[in-house]
């Protein structure tokens, strides 16, 4: 039969969502809810686990492809990534690497690394809106969001490499099918679990 899990963490506590009945549509539902605690887990140690292990400190903003470096201004300049007052509106689909966005932007409109070959992806802080499809069908394997992210659209990580990730406590609305496709086993929340039964009422 089929077999899948989820972890979310409350703060410093661990549940583990398990179901081993049929194949569902959306991994974030329809779960039997098996809650194991875990009292001395701290979400520090749980955050860098789901962001694939690429816990170092990435300074500049720009793309990182082996020991290539491309600062954020040249790409813009080059039109490898289009803004339009603050917000991401394109980008170039032959991106390859990790991407680091810079602190001017805000947000990051529908469609605009869809496609991409970019691996990993770390957003500025300022960063409160993800558009939809905005990173679907690409090679991300490792994302790390904005503390201050409000949304995420419809799609947004459809049909990427994913496997796990952090969401963080200031997300209030998580659209349709935000992870369809992907191969998505962990999901760490740090917020209460209040919090999230919220964002999904």
């Amino acid at each position: 039969s089929y077999q899948w899990f989820r972890v979310y963490v409350w703060m410093d506590h661990e549940y583990v969502y398990t179901n081993t009945g049929s194949e569902v549509s959306d991994p974030l539902q329809n779960a039997k809810i098996e809650v194991t605690w875990s009292e001395n887990t701290m979400l520090e140690q749980v955050s860098s686990q789901a962001v694939g292990g690429e816990t170092e400190e990435v300074k500049a903003a720009g793309l990182y492809n082996g020991d290539n470096f491309t600062p954020w201004d040249t790409l813009v300049a080059n039109g490898d990534v289009t803004v339009d007052d603050g917000y991401i509106i394109d980008s170039n689909v032959e991106l390859i690497g990790k991407l680091v966005i810079s602190e001017e932007i805000r947000g990051i409109e529908d469609y605009s690394f869809n496609g991409t070959n970019l691996t990993s992806v770390i957003f500025a802080d300022t960063i409160d809106y993800i558009g939809m499809l905005s990173f679907a069908s690409s090679n991300l394997t490792n994302v790390v969001l904005s503390k201050k992210l409000d949304q995420i659209g419809d799609a947004a990580f459809m049909n990427t490499r994913l496997t796990s990730i952090v969401i963080p406590k200031s997300v209030t609305n998580i659209y349709d099918l935000v992870f369809c496709g992907s191969p998505l086993t962990d999901i760490y929340y740090e917020g209460t679990q209040e919090d999230w039964n919220a964002i999904w009422k």
